[in-house]
């Protein structure tokens, strides 16, 4: 049958189906590139929506900033070749792959200029730099870590901002439209934003169809650039039409951000970190306060009023009290919270749990201190819970922790458990953790140091029945290699289908230890899928509630 004909029809609209359900998986990808014109044309555009997501690691230089380097004029080169830049010889491209971008993180971006600079043959520098590179890592298990950023020479840093200034401009001139921008501005980073704010935000096609937007300080700005920033919300309205998911960060002063979150009802939801204030819509799906200070807000009766809340955060939040839930009791209507995610004191949050228990179905606790009756709470009133993150556990009373898992017994989907606890303390939890894991648990993920024989012991005990996922990481130095033989054997035997083991130290040829975990490796079996531990995690935020 000709090639026109097995393409037309529906057949061509599956296929971008397909194609976009595996746009997380690269070598999939990769590999629909190879086969024909057609598949190459509909997956070059998923590949290039968002590369600044890949990780920089040592030894893995990414070519791709050189494809974009193609598209700058004759003027942008010639400021890269004054730092000494040679350039291949490069055909016309086949796509404009400057226009497939969706989504850009601008410190990322600068993260990649870095990594590029840092493996050019030419010197920009006149003094070593304090680029810092990790060792790389073996193919999927987490050894290494990502580039640090670091400047010693301002040479280095003006041939860094320039580059992403003009893939900045590159983006913006060949009609890039997108959906996810992220705007971060610290003492050292990301300073050649604000000369680009009017540009931005004066290009329709460019900004127009946002729909996740987040801009922060790391760190307080001057006068001059704080004054370019609030021009800048005061321009959001127009500028951002179509806005659903807003994070703004370390913006005390800013008066905008009340006016605008306000007259927005569609942003669905809000992430803030600066001092509380009841300026929101209730039009949300989700709140999330990161670092505020509710030192002058004293109820939270407002959240009475969100009908459409379905997504709770607080991290590291100061000044909760006990009363301010107390509202949410002395109501009949309900707040059908589905996530809660808790990073801090817990102080109050029992209350809170009293009134939304019976919604919530994917729960995060990282306690700080005394869990302050908040486990019983969850206990008597939640059994709907399908995800379920404990973090942070410092306490040597386990039964809390099965009657938390044993209470959702038929519908706990996924649990992690991440404990800083000792060697001793961690070895009397799995004891009995091995017995409480229900059959329904689809994804398990431990976090936590741990002798081997506790463990093979825990392996035992749990009678593993619909397990898919697995991931551990082990914060112990000595005998990795023979944990993940451990592990290896137990993932064989249960035929769970994605694994991941992540350590703390660099890999390293001349270790017989390392040595040994390749060979372990190389005995696991076709279908087990070894993936990165932060590639395979599941967080909370993958529940959504747009």
């Amino acid at each position: 049958m000709p090639f026109s004909k097995i393409f037309s029809g529906d057949l061509p609209e599956l296929t971008f189906y397909v194609i976009k359900y595996l746009r997380n998986d690269l070598k999939s990808l990769y590999s629909c590139i190879l086969v024909n014109r057609f598949l190459c044309r509909m997956t070059i555009p998923i590949l290039w929506e968002k590369p600044f997501a890949l990780k920089c690691l040592n030894g893995k230089r990414f070519d791709f900033l050189e494809v974009y380097f193609s598209f700058f004029s004759e003027l942008d080169r010639n400021q890269l070749i004054k730092f000494g830049v040679k350039f291949k010889r490069i055909s016309t491209p086949l796509f404009i792959y400057p226009s497939f971008i969706k989504s850009l993180d601008t410190y990322r971006m600068e993260l990649h200029a870095i990594n590029w600079a840092n493996n050019l043959d030419a010197d920009i520098t006149s003094s070593p730099s304090t680029i810092k590179v990790e060792p790389d890592d073996i193919t999927f298990l987490d050894i290494g870590k990502e580039v640090e950023i670091g400047y010693n020479d301002i040479r280095l840093k003006k041939f860094v901002d320039m580059i992403c200034s003009l893939l900045l401009k590159s983006f913006i001139i060949n009609n890039a439209s997108l959906k996810d921008f992220n705007l971060k501005i610290t003492t050292s980073h990301g300073l050649f934003l604000p000369k680009f704010f009017q540009l931005i935000f004066n290009n329709t096609t460019f900004v127009s169809n946002v729909e996740k937007f987040s801009i922060g300080f790391i760190a307080n700005p001057n006068v001059s650039k704080f004054s370019q920033l609030e021009s800048l919300l005061t321009s959001l309205p127009s500028s951002l039409p179509f806005v659903k998911h807003f994070h703004i960060s370390y913006l005390s002063r800013s008066k905008v951000l009340k006016n605008e979150t306000k007259s927005r009802t569609h942003i669905l939801s809000l992430k803030i970190s600066l001092d509380a204030c009841n300026f929101y819509n209730n039009h949300l799906t989700s709140i999330e306060f990161n670092r505020c200070n509710f030192h002058n807000v004293y109820s939270f009766d407002g959240l009475n009023d969100f009908t459409q809340l379905r997504s709770l955060c607080f991290i590291n939040c100061k000044q909760i009290k006990p009363q301010f839930f107390q509202p949410l009791l002395d109501t009949p209507t309900s707040l059908k919270l589905k996530s809660l995610k808790l990073h801090g004191p817990p102080t109050g949050f029992d209350l809170l749990f009293k009134k939304v228990g019976s919604y919530l179905e994917h729960l995060e606790l990282f306690i700080i201190g005394s869990s302050g009756g908040v486990y019983e709470s969850i206990i008597i009133n939640c059994d709907q819970i399908k995800f379920l993150c404990l973090a942070n556990l410092y306490h040597d009373d386990n039964s809390q922790l099965y009657g938390m898992i044993t209470r959702n017994n038929e519908r706990l989907k996924y649990l992690t458990i991440s404990s800083f606890m000792s060697m001793k303390m961690n070895s009397k939890l799995l004891h009995g953790l091995g017995s409480v894991l229900p059959k329904s648990l689809k994804y398990l993920d431990l976090d936590i140091v741990t002798d081997q024989k506790s463990l093979s012991s825990f392996l035992v005990d749990y009678r593993h029945v619909g397990l898919k996922t697995f991931l551990f990481r082990n914060r112990k130095n000595e005998g990795i290699d023979i944990t993940f033989n451990i592990l290896k054997n137990f993932v064989i035997d249960n035929e769970i289908r994605n694994f991941s083991y992540h350590i703390n130290k660099y890999f390293n040829s001349d270790s017989i230890i390392h040595r040994n975990l390749l060979q372990f490796v190389k005995e696991m079996p076709p279908f087990v899928k070894m993936q990165r531990y932060h590639d395979l995690v599941v967080r909370i935020s993958d529940f959504n509630y747009d």
